[in-house]
């Protein structure tokens, strides 16, 4: 079972390597605003469980560790448009989010991104979906 830090991670390095670049310990580190050598152990745990690779000084999602990652952020994106719709400012819904997202079965995320309507994006702008629609 992974747990929320490396479900962060994995979505550390997910939103890292998004932009083209890859994700490299110190981005990890600095993303998750930890000391190198605790993004060290997470990544590492990461990689022998198969959800990332190492290339070098790069990390790169497997297969699992994508899907964990897009689970994770689309969780992240629908719950963060729910609390913004019941009254919280874009940021404190992001906030508050953060706390419980990692801890939402899928299927709840899924009813609750057709509750909203199945919204393209989040409050920031960021583009929702959930399996088997279209992602990121």
């Amino acid at each position: 079972m992974t747990t929320r830090r490396e479900l962060d991670c994995l979505r550390a390095v997910y939103e890292i390597s998004s932009s083209g670049t890859a994700a490299r310990l110190v981005d990890a580190a600095t993303y998750l605003s930890v000391k190198p050598p605790t993004a060290f152990v997470m990544l590492d745990r990461l990689v022998r469980d198969g959800l990332l690779e190492k290339r070098g000084s790069d990390y790169v999602l497997t297969d699992e560790g994508r899907r964990q990652a897009e689970e994770v952020i689309t969780a992240h994106r629908v719950v963060e448009t729910l609390l913004y719709r019941a009254g919280f400012s874009p940021n404190e819904a992001c906030v508050q989010a953060r706390k419980f997202d990692t801890s939402i079965p899928y299927e709840v995320v899924r009813k609750l991104y057709d509750f909203l309507g199945k919204p393209s994006q989040c409050p920031h702008g960021k583009r929702i979906a959930c399996r088997g629609e279209f992602f990121v």
